[in-house]
Order: C-alpha cells, then sequence, then structure tokens
C-alpha cells in the first residue's frame, strides 16, 4: 500500500521541517482564528456604513494587522531556539547551509502569512457583493500587504538571533520602521491612483506607479537584509572567535535607505529601480561562503557554510 506523505520529497527539508512545526503552534492557531473573527466584524462595519470600496477600509486594517504585523512576529525566537538547542550545529553537519536554515524559515513565515490571507478572500467576494469596490486596486493591497509580510519575517528573525530580548526588539523595530515605511508609500501611491484619476501615460500616473513599486521594493530589500543578519547570527555562533559579523549588517539596515535616497537624488530619480536593484542585489551577495577553486585542495571543516577549508 502506498504511504500518504504530508509533504513531497523535493522540499527543501528545512522548510518541511519549520512547516510541521509551525501548522500545529499556538502562534498560529491564534492568529488564524483572530484574524476570521476580526474580518467578519470588519464586514458587518463596512456593510452598515457603506464603505467597502476604499482601501482605507476596515477589512484591510484587519488584513494588514494581522497578516502583515502579528503573524510575523511568531519568529520573534526562531534562531535563538535553533543555537541554544544545538540544532543548528546538527543541521549544518547534515549539509545544510546557514543561508538554507534561515531561508527555510522566512520561506514557512511567508507560507503561514499567506495561508491566513488566502483564507480571507471568501469576505473579498462578501464586500463585492455588498457594495462592490475597485478590483485592481485591492488586488495591488494584497500585494502590499504579502510584501509587509515578507519584510516583517526577514526583519524578526534576524533580530531572533540575539539572546537579549531588549536587542531583539531594538534590531527588529529598525527593520520594521522602514518595512512599514514602504508599505504606507505603496499604501498611499494606490490611494493616489485611485483619487488621481490620471489617464495611463500621464506625469501623475507614472508617479504614482514609481512611488508604489519603490515601495514595495523596499519591503523585499529589508526581507534580504534581515535573512542575512540572521546568516550573520548563525556564523557568529558557531565561530565565536571572529569579529561579530552582525554589526555590518546592522549598519545596514539602518543606512540602505540614506543609500537608496542618494543614489536616487545623483540620477535626478530616474535611477531609483536600478539603485534599488543594484542595493537588493548586493545584500543577496553579502556574506558569500567560500567556494574551491577549481583542482584546489580542501580540507573538511564544521562550521563553515560549504564545510570546506583551503589547504595551506
Amino acid at each position: 500500500m502506498l504511504r500518504l506523505r504530508d509533504f513531497p520529497d523535493w522540499l527543501p527539508p528545512m522548510v518541511v521541517k519549520e512547516f510541521r512545526q509551525g501548522l500545529r503552534a499556538p502562534l498560529f492557531v491564534a492568529p488564524f482564528i483572530l484574524v476570521h473573527v476580526l474580518a467578519i466584524l470588519a464586514v458587518g462595519a463596512e456593510h452598515h456604513d457603506g464603505a467597502t470600496r476604499g482601501l482605507f477600509s476596515p477589512f484591510w486594517v484587519v488584513a494588514t494587522l494581522v497578516v502583515g504585523l502579528i503573524m510575523p512576529l511568531r519568529g520573534f525566537a526562531a534562531l535563538r531556539q535553533e543555537c541554544d538547542g544545538g540544532n543548528s550545529a546538527l543541521l549544518m553537519l547534515g549539509g545544510l547551509s546557514r543561508w538554507e536554515i534561515v531561508r527555510g524559515k522566512w520561506l514557512v513565515q511567508i507560507g503561514l502569512c499567506l495561508l491566513t490571507f488566502l483564507s480571507l478572500l471568501p469576505y473579498l467576494l462578501v464586500r463585492y457583493f455588498l457594495g462592490g469596490f475597485e478590483i485592481i486596486p485591492n488586488l495591488l493591497m494584497a500585494l502590499n500587504v504579502i510584501a509587509m509580510a515578507a519584510g516583517m519575517s526577514g526583519c524578526i528573525i534576524g533580530a531572533s538571533g540575539y539572546q537579549a530580548v531588549p536587542l531583539r526588539f531594538l534590531t527588529g523595530g529598525i527593520g520594521a520602521f522602514w518595512v512599514l515605511a514602504g508599505g504606507i508609500v505603496a499604501f498611499n501611491a494606490l490611494e493616489a491612483i485611485r483619487w488621481l484619476g490620471a489617464a495611463p501615460g500621464s506625469a501623475k500616473w507614472i508617479f504614482t506607479w514609481y512611488a508604489y513599486g519603490g515601495g514595495l521594493g523596499v519591503q523585499i530589500l529589508y526581507a534580504v537584509a534581515g535573512m542575512q543578519l540572521g546568516r550573520a547570527h548563525l556564523k557568529l555562533y558557531l565561530l565565536p572567535y571572529e569579529v561579530s559579523p552582525t554589526r555590518a549588517v546592522i549598519a545596514l539596515m539602518i543606512f540602505l535607505p540614506f543609500i537608496l535616497l542618494a543614489g536616487s537624488l545623483g540620477s535626478l530619480m530616474y535611477g531609483f529601480p536600478a539603485v534599488l536593484a543594484l542595493v537588493i542585489f548586493g545584500m543577496c551577495r553579502l556574506d558569500r561562503p567560500w567556494k574551491p577553486a577549481a583542482g584546489q585542495k580542501v580540507q573538511h571543516v564544521t562550521g563553515l557554510d560549504t564545510g570546506w577549508r583551503p589547504l595551506s
């Protein structure tokens, strides 16, 4: 007889491990129930007030607070639990890299947030039949909520590597501040698209879409920065004698918006998408693991991303 499997074999092992734990965790079940209770109340309030058309509506306030802000807090102790229990060393001995460990936790966070948000789609249909709304702005608002959840999840996971709780709040708050700023910019751009009534191709239309894309890009940038902070924590835990690599990542998280602003002003704001893409690419390539050259003799070392170092 064929055995039933909850997850297919092609999924990364870290993702499967985290999903199996996360779907049973109280920090997923409680917000999942809470968001549905609040969504019912929000739809009822909208129907009573006739406010289903706007983006600043009770439904989107509930979806943003729960999916974009509350659910990512589930990863507040994600890395610290792995390090204190010695699981991170065992996972790396099993062949997983630091990036695969952090990325797996982040993907599961996004998966749980996306699962919760997809469960809210019936309420969107109810809102449509009750009063109708503009489909495209609401779909773009949904994308903004998911991007906010991605950015917040990355920042919270990166901050979870600190042992001191105040440091987690401080570093997570730095990233969360800029993620929220990006989400607010994207939201205001969508509201401007709705109310300006600008024709496609006009200056107002191009500027609002420019601002919306920039807001989403900033949220993705901080998702990557948060994961890099998590990788730095794992490296520091396994190699405590090295210079702390987390300081450089935190400094980047603080000054990344100013780097974007300087690059954009230098190109008269026309080069902002290129500057943003280059900064995201640079953050992805930060702290690359060493790889041996062709024909180079290597020695196995526990604790490095690849597990190898050159022979002197």
